[in-house]
């Protein structure tokens, strides 16, 4: 998912991308589901990335662990 590159040439910074995480938080905090997230995660990709991701599920595994650490994790 992050860090896709066509060749060694990379951000100098590691807050590439930081923009991800508010909004994924909000929608865990809200009680979004995996697929809810994944639905969001992959339209930020495609549209403010522009990432060519042809699977509308594409993030799903990445989704469900995520949505099971933070239900683990946070009180």
């Amino acid at each position: 998912m992050l860090g896709v590159y066509a060749d060694e040439v990379r951000p100098s910074d590691d807050e590439e991308y930081d923009d991800l995480v508010d909004p994924l938080r909000a929608a865990l905090e809200s009680g979004s589901s995996p697929e809810e997230l994944n639905a969001r995660l992959v339209n930020v990709l495609r549209q403010r990335y522009g990432l060519s991701i042809r699977d509308d599920s594409a993030e799903i595994t990445f989704t469900r662990d995520l949505h099971t650490w933070w239900a683990t994790t946070t009180p």
